[in-house]
């Protein structure tokens, strides 16, 4: 099987895992950059924040993740940054804050390397992963979006 059947298979089982994930608020998605390995989901978490997952069999990884393009997002992303890059999450996990070098763009993001991501027989599992790791990321965010909205 291609790799683009691969990742088409892969999505596709996502997006029925989430219909019966209602918490994971997963079920709307649509791919990014022309590449089929990334996905961005519609919830707006404010400050441009936004939920995306990607799926790379080459690199047999898997990142969950919340990115910005705004202006006062990157600033917030380079306030953690600056602090060490790292981020300890709501359910105890660590991810990793950083802005692009152009910056385009930044990102909060959690990566499962060696995922075994060509075996299908392990979807389910990385379905799971990515529903349930984009909600701690979002359950950490949401309060850090918060305060930097209120900020003056």
């Amino acid at each position: 099987m291609r790799q683009t059947d691969l990742r088409a298979a892969f999505w596709d089982g996502l997006r029925l895992r989430a219909i019966v994930k209602p918490d994971w608020h997963l079920t709307e998605f649509r791919h990014v950059h022309g590449n089929d390995a990334y996905v961005e989901f519609d919830e707006r978490l404010g400050l441009g924040f936004r939920p995306r997952a990607v799926f790379l069999l080459k690199d047999n990884q898997l990142r969950a993740e919340i990115l910005t393009t705004s202006r006062a997002g990157l600033e917030l992303l380079d306030r953690l940054a600056s602090a060490g890059g790292r981020l300890a999450t709501v359910n105890g996990g660590i991810a990793e804050a950083s802005v692009s070098d152009g910056r385009s763009d930044g990102k909060v993001q959690v990566v499962w390397r060696d995922a075994m991501t060509s075996n299908s027989s392990l979807w389910p599992v990385h379905h799971d992963w990515i529903g349930v790791t984009l909600c701690d990321l979002r359950e950490t965010m949401i309060p850090l979006i918060a305060k930097a909205r209120a900020a003056p």
